[in-house]
């Protein structure tokens, strides 16, 4: 959610209220000013109008610039990240130069999709509130298809379906063909190219749809599904179109095999390609001698990782697998320096400068904790200079052997015409630096800067080459002459010169350009992609011998004579004699930015007021039915309240448990703000009234979240405080079974002040490594101790209490329970995913993930004076002369299914066979069911 603590405002236009943290207003005109003739196209276009106005919250909470919908008390909202984008990733928003508008678009596609309901939904909605959207639950690869769709038809010329990397993703779908059945389309399981995968091509199936049936069709099949219960669209789809979804997706993949496999881009025949993937290759470097290149492979299928190319004896072997480092750069003949990134948590990222000896076969990282997007070494590598992400802003640093990270340039230092900088060279003398930068008119220049005048803390240009195309990735070639490219209709290096200012251009290549180098006698390495895949480039003969058979170029002025001419671009072209033709041809006019956007009020934006939060205390809606917080399934009435800010969230529940048969009340209020979370709870069940509150005070970083909580708990007649520590530093990677690494412990202290005093902790510790690439270890312990054999801690299959921290710790393969003064168990458990499956119904959104296969071996033992169902659990000495008859140990394995319901909920049903290793148990089967919702 959005920082709590932060004052928000708002203003309004005719269909939207802006709502924006305090110093954005201008960025919240610039949305009205987006937002109202997007509006107008899909109300144009739908015949939809809403009675309300739209929410549209900009979030300043992270530093990565994306759009959600979300469904709030009112119907569905935006939210909108305005803020800097950083890293030319394949599929990234640094791609498009209008980013901002585009995703509006997206987003507004949403709900005119999502919104709207008829019939017998549009009744329930009315009687149970804003939970019936039944064309939510179309699936995802719908969902994203439609709004892509729409956003590349309202964007000219921009969108996700007319960026030029579709391509590439077609004839990687063209060329497997069958190996993309339905089922796995329409689900959220992610294929190659992961989570792109529906927004490319769920957005080609609905143009296909358009192309086919008309773009009427397709709103009125959105407008059928609004008016059909959750999970028929299939009904709907057939309605409409007189087909069903099977039979259009095989036409389709035909279509999309037969058409694309007529298309590609014929490779220059300078050009050498020594290595060609469906995937990704991207980040190439070449050795400074030119024997060897590095690059990052992303395959659709097949091991992953960091490569290199022998270009003497043409072969390439794996480097380090499952690393997908960016900015490759060879530091010597073996040493290469790159940008590797882990995520925390599934949700934070690092990204930090890494070296690998090729020789020793060590990787050793630089820094630590950072957020670096491109780097460049001096001739010594005595140092580096990067660029630094800071939250809503990129900076320049240098980074000394040891690690040591030292600021440069500061965000609020650069050229005001800047947004961002994405890359960075150092000359081979060291005395200048080139960076690729992005300006206010959306383009990307390349400045030449002074390195001493850097150091100082001071960005004064010595050149700005620019173009009416983009430029980016420089590199030297020599101290006067920048390798660099430029992208256009099509893609190609270009050579410039600093003090001439000529611009000698190669032939195009491909589609898209992720890296260029050279090396020391003047080898040059490219990493394209094409249509028909992606790749190493290698030019076959010496630069220079080329360079004197190059026949085209492109001039453009320098930083001055650009300036004079009202920022007036020229083409120039060179013939064979020399004779240079100069034609005007484009006149540069400036982009809307998000800091420039006075006509804003043109579109009717009011005066701008203080955001209430005040909405949650009505209830956004209510349902038959509860499950959760003490109650296992309620059958009554459920209902909840919450805000668009996250601040505030109210549930009440007043049901009949059918587990156990009793009558049971809840009521949870939970307030957030940026330093703590107030969480209260009231359960109670006949004759068992139990009471909670708590205060947390969380730390969340990249790395870990820690939180430190106190609170008050009252419990069939017992009551007393409690103190609590929860840590996590767990880290999950992709589509792993567990966490990759990473340690979570959790320690709890009760202290009752009642007539009984006695005091209660719990303690676990639990610690996750992936090994031997395919098997997850996981161990660690649990542990009770009650000073009260009255109140005693418990080992059991039951937990006798709705909120004391009392619960028993369950143990596998005995069917009683026992309590005493302590309670320890210790587990040990060893898994690895024995299928991959990923396929499912297409009718039927439930879904087989894969299945896991795991061993286990714990042992608990209780101690204390007295137990409970006639078992005497002695003192720690009788433990330690007789453990066998004290510890309850079992042995057993366990089959886990991973699924995903209703497109994107997980599942995880798991079958355990225990094996007791002590006569008092039983050798019995559990199973045991567990989602997120």
């Amino acid at each position: 959610s959005s920082f709590p603590d932060l004052k928000y405002f708002y203003i309004e236009s005719e269909h939207f209220r802006i709502i924006y943290p305090q110093g954005r207003k201008r960025i919240a005109e610039k949305t009205a000013a987006y937002a109202e003739p997007i509006y107008n196209y899909f109300s144009t276009l739908t015949g939809i109008e809403f009675s309300r106005k739209i929410d549209i919250i900009l979030d300043v909470s992270s530093d990565r610039a994306n759009g959600f919908v979300r469904l709030g008390p009112d119907g569905y909202y935006i939210k909108i990240r305005p803020v800097i984008i950083h890293g030319m990733d394949v599929y990234a928003l640094d791609w498009y130069t209008d980013w901002y508008r585009m995703l509006l678009v997206h987003e507004i596609a949403h709900v005119f999709h999502l919104e709207p309901a008829s019939g017998l939904p549009l009744l329930l909605r009315k009687i149970f509130g804003h939970i019936i959207y039944p064309n939510s639950s179309t699936p995802p690869f719908y969902i994203e298809g439609f709004a892509t769709f729409m956003e590349s038809s309202y964007m000219v010329g921009e969108g996700r379906l007319n960026a030029p990397i579709t391509s590439l993703y077609m004839w990687s779908l063209a060329e497997r063909g069958s190996k993309f059945p339905l089922d796995r389309a329409l689900s959220d399981l992610y294929m190659w190219p992961g989570w792109v995968s529906k927004y490319i091509y769920g957005g080609e199936f609905v143009r296909w749809l358009v192309d086919e049936y008309g773009m009427e069709k397709l709103f009125n099949f959105n407008e059928k599904t609004a008016s059909l219960p959750f999970l028929c669209w299939p009904l709907g789809y057939k309605n409409v179109f007189s087909s069903s979804i099977k039979n259009d997706w095989r036409r389709w993949l035909d279509v999309t095999t037969t058409e694309v496999g007529k298309t590609g881009f014929n490779i220059p025949g300078e050009y050498k390609m020594v290595s060609r993937s469906l995937g990704f290759v991207y980040g190439a470097s070449i050795s400074p001698l030119g024997r060897m290149v590095a690059y990052s492979l992303d395959p659709v299928e097949g091991a992953g990782g960091l490569y290199l190319y022998d270009l003497e004896r043409m072969k390439r072997r794996l480097i380090k697998s499952g690393i997908y480092p960016s900015n490759i750069r060879f530091l010597d003949e073996n040493t290469v320096g790159y940008i590797r990134t882990e995520r925390y948590r599934n949700v934070y990222e690092y990204s930090d400068i890494y070296v690998y000896d090729l020789i020793k076969g060590k990787e050793k990282r630089i820094t630590n904790g950072k957020r670096i997007i491109a780097f460049s070494n001096d001739k010594e590598n005595n140092y580096f200079l990067a660029i630094q992400v800071n939250e809503l802003a990129t900076g320049i640093v240098e980074v000394l052997p040891g690690g040591e990270v030292r600021e440069l340039v500061g965000a609020n230092e650069l050229p005001p015409e800047i947004i961002q900088i994405d890359e960075v060279s150092i000359s081979p003398d060291g005395h200048k630096v080139a960076f690729s930068l992005k300006v206010r008119n959306g383009r990307r220049n390349v400045w030449i800067v002074n390195f001493d005048e850097l150091r100082k803390g001071r960005f004064e240009p010595l050149k700005i080459i620019r173009n009416e195309c983009d430029l980016y990735r420089p590199v030297w070639l020599n101290n006067v002459k920048l390798l660099m490219v430029k992208a256009e209709a099509g893609y190609g290096p270009v050579l410039y010169n600093i003090e001439s200012g000529e611009m000698l251009g190669l032939s195009e290549l491909g589609e898209g350009i992720f890296e260029i180098g050279v090396s020391l006698n003047d080898r040059i390495v490219v990493c394209a992609f094409t249509a028909d895949g992606s790749g190493v480039f290698i030019l076959k003969e010496n630069f220079k011998n080329y360079l004197e058979r190059v026949k085209h170029s492109y001039v453009v002025k320098s930083e001055d004579e650009n300036r004079k001419g009202g920022d007036v671009i020229y083409r120039t072209e060179v013939d064979t004699e020399g004779d240079v033709k100069v034609e005007k041809v484009q006149q540069v006019r400036d982009l809307l930015t998000l800091e420039s956007c006075d006509f804003a009020y043109d579109f009717g934006v009011g005066e701008e007021k203080k955001f209430l939060n005040t909405g949650w205390l009505l209830p956004a809606f209510w349902l038959p039915f509860y499950a959760g917080n003490g109650v296992a399934l309620g059958i009554g009435a459920f209902m909840t309240g919450y805000d668009v800010l996250g601040r505030n969230l109210y549930q009440a529940a007043f049901v009949y448990d059918i587990f156990d048969q009793t009558e049971k009340v809840v009521l949870n209020y939970i307030h957030k703000r940026s330093t703590f979370l107030l969480d209260t709870l009231f359960t109670a069940k006949s004759g068992y009234p139990a009471f909670s509150g708590s205060l947390f005070f969380a730390e969340n970083k990249s790395r870990y979240s820690a939180d430190i909580h106190t609170g008050f708990i009252y419990e069939n007649g017992l009551y007393g405080f409690l103190v609590g520590f929860n840590y996590n530093s767990e880290m999950w990677e992709g589509d792993w079974i567990g966490p990759e690494r990473g340690i979570r412990t959790r320690l709890i202290y009760y202290q009752n002040i009642s007539n009984d005093i006695f005091g209660f902790s719990r303690w676990s510790f639990d610690v996750s490594q992936r090994m031997i690439k395919k098997i997850w270890f996981n161990t660690g312990f649990e542990s009770a101790i009650s000073s009260s054999l009255e109140y005693p801690a418990f080992a059991g299959p039951y937990a006798p209490y709705l909120l004391l921290p009392l619960n028993g710790i369950r143990w596998y393969g005995y069917d009683y329970s026992v309590g005493g003064n302590m309670v320890f168990k210790y587990y040990i458990r060893a898994m690895t995913k024995l299928f991959s499956i990923n396929r499912g119904f297409v009718y039927l959104p439930i879904y087989l993930n894969r299945i896991t296969g795991g061993l286990y071996l714990e042992a608990t033992t209780v101690m204390g004076q007295n137990g409970v169902d006639g078992y005497v659990w002695s003192r720690i000495d009788d433990l330690v002369s007789d453990p066998h008859n004290y510890i309850k140990s079992s042995v057993g394995f366990s089959l886990r299914f991973d699924l995903t319901a209703g497109y994107t909920v997980p599942l995880f049903f798991e079958i355990l066979y225990a094996i007791p290793l002590h006569p008092s148990g039983i050798k019995a089967l559990y199973f045991n069911i567990s989602g997120f919702f």
